[in-house]
């Protein structure tokens, strides 16, 4: 229960209403279940009924990992964004810090705050740590090195070198997410076509049991 409370909390979520619906599903689910196998005599009908209330309930419940996941990529994708506009601030011959501030018009709410938390730790931390911290706020490590990389542009001075060195790796880290998309869009269209044949095997399966349940009752008659 605590990990799904950090997840309604991560997902901005109620968590006491969130669990209220969960718990109303489960207990019509179990309610109407009870009922079909009570007044209901057609065992198939009702092996098919418990199952696809299984699968609606495990379906709603992953939706928030689902939603999780979704949300993490956004913001991943929001990242290589405004980080595009800051390398042409910082070509533009501004410093790291105010590539930053100059980014808060292009954020969403949630960037413009992560990345006002962050001009705040850098004031009160001159180290690497506020930029470690600002990246741990994402689920891709390349993230931090990207980071690290902004923060030698400080240490070191906006020079040629520290700039071309944090492009060199930002463009690479935006070309693979790219590809990883494609990749990923390419499997997910070659999954459709899987559904056809689950349909065909469960409508094989219904038509089934229906048979042998029809068969079933006219020998019990006879």
């Amino acid at each position: 229960m605590k990990n799904f409370k950090n997840l309604c909390i991560f997902l901005n979520l109620d968590y006491k209403k969130e669990m209220t619906k969960i718990v109303v599903i489960l207990i019509a689910s179990i309610l109407i279940s009870s009922l079909l196998f009570i007044f209901n005599k057609m065992v198939a009908i009702n092996i098919i009924f418990l199952i696809a209330v299984v699968v609606i309930n495990y379906l709603y419940i992953s939706r928030y990992s689902s939603y999780k996941q979704s949300l993490l990529k956004e913001r991943e994708n929001e990242f290589i964004s405004i980080i595009s506009y800051f390398k042409i601030f910082i070509t533009n011959n501004f410093n790291v810090y105010s590539s930053f501030e100059s980014l808060l018009p292009y954020c969403s709410n949630w960037m413009k705050e992560a990345i006002g938390n962050l001009l705040k730790n850098i004031d009160e931390d001159k180290s690497v740590q506020p930029f470690v911290d600002f990246a741990r706020l994402f689920n891709n490590t390349i993230i931090e090195n990207v980071m690290i990389s902004i923060y030698q542009m400080i240490d070191e001075g906006e020079n040629v070198h520290s700039v071309s060195q944090f492009s060199l790796l930002f463009n690479e880290f935006a070309k693979n997410n790219e590809e990883n998309a494609f990749d990923k869009k390419v499997k997910s269209l070659e999954s459709l076509n899987t559904f056809p044949l689950i349909g065909a095997a469960a409508i094989t399966i219904i038509l089934t049991f229906g048979i042998f349940s029809i068969i079933g009752d006219l020998i019990n008659v006879i």
